[in-house]
């Protein structure tokens, strides 16, 4: 029988499930990713049992400093926990969601090139062990990259389509309200959508309908959090009160060199044996996306 492509990308796909399945930590144990997991899974089965409605999220960004995030992340993780109620099952809807991401990425790559490249890409991002890291432990960033990512794959599918562009913005507006770390994602997808409005030559109203969408989808998302804060007073002075500090050009540099680093040590992109291959790989799509375009030149104007 031949070994068929798909039956191989099956195989990448469950060996990726098997590695992730095998380092899941249980969530209340104290080497839990700082007790998040904890605290998650308390809140979200609080909800179940008692029926608690919180109206904030947890504590996001800037040092904790009375950042308050929508409370949709709870509501998520309870409606999973309504299946089974225990701490374990988090743990496995994050492996789903990891290998969900895979699938995601593999989607996005063969619409962008083909399958050969979406295959050697998922073989790259699925074994590295940074990446793996992240289904140890259900966590706000490890459940909005998912999230993200289907909204990239709707932008990129969209071909002008209103739906799927509206689409791909309440998912990153979603992912923002999950984890705010997701928020530098929304202003580069909006002008990405608008352009390709422009492209395909809409009416003014499907811009408007675009800028409207993420407004209206964070608004709705918010809604909870703005009733808290409007009945706390200490949490509006404490927000006030709150000063962010801008760092000179070579404090800048410098975190950006910092950054740089920690990246390249994350993925062993330091190492040069992983370096090579990396690189290697980049330029063979990159050649193979300019014969791809050149092909589909010559297909459609030999006629």
């Amino acid at each position: 029988m031949k070994f068929s492509f798909s039956i191989f990308l099956v195989i990448v796909l469950l060996i990726n499930a098997i590695i992730r399945i095998t380092r899941l930590d249980y969530p209340l144990s104290g080497v839990f990713q700082w007790g998040d997991g904890a605290r998650d899974f308390l809140i979200a089965s609080h909800i179940i049992t008692d029926k608690a409605f919180p109206l904030v999220g947890p504590i996001n960004l800037l040092y904790d400093y009375g950042v308050l995030n929508s409370p949709v992340y709870y509501y998520l993780l309870a409606a999973v926990l309504l299946v089974f109620n225990h701490p374990l099952t988090l743990g496995v809807f994050n492996v789903m969601l990891q290998v969900g991401v895979l699938i995601v990425v593999f989607l996005i790559t063969r619409q962008a090139f083909n399958k050969q490249t979406a295959l050697v890409t998922i073989l790259l991002l699925g074994f590295n062990l940074e990446v793996i890291k992240q289904s140890d432990y259900i966590w706000q960033p490890h459940v909005s990259y998912p999230v993200a990512l289907l909204g990239l794959y709707l932008l990129i599918k969209s071909n002008g389509n209103f739906i799927l562009l509206a689409g791909c913005l309440v998912l990153i507006s979603s992912a923002i309200a999950i984890h705010n770390s997701m928020l530098p994602w929304l202003p580069i997808f909006l002008i990405a959508a608008l352009l390709t409005l422009r492209k395909w030559k809409k009416p003014i109203v499907y811009y408007l309908g675009l800028i409207l969408t993420p407004v209206l989808t964070l608004a709705l998302l918010y809604g909870p959090v703005f009733v808290y804060l409007t009945s706390h007073k200490t949490n509006l002075e404490q927000i006030g009160n709150l000063v962010i500090t801008l760092p000179d050009i070579n404090g800048y540099l410098d975190n950006l060199k910092t950054n740089i680093v920690m990246f390249l040590d994350a993925f062993n992109l330091a190492n040069i044996f992983i370096l090579i291959p990396v690189i290697l790989a980049l330029l063979y799509i990159l050649k193979f996306k300019k014969h791809k375009y050149e092909f589909n030149k010559y297909k459609y104007t030999s006629f």
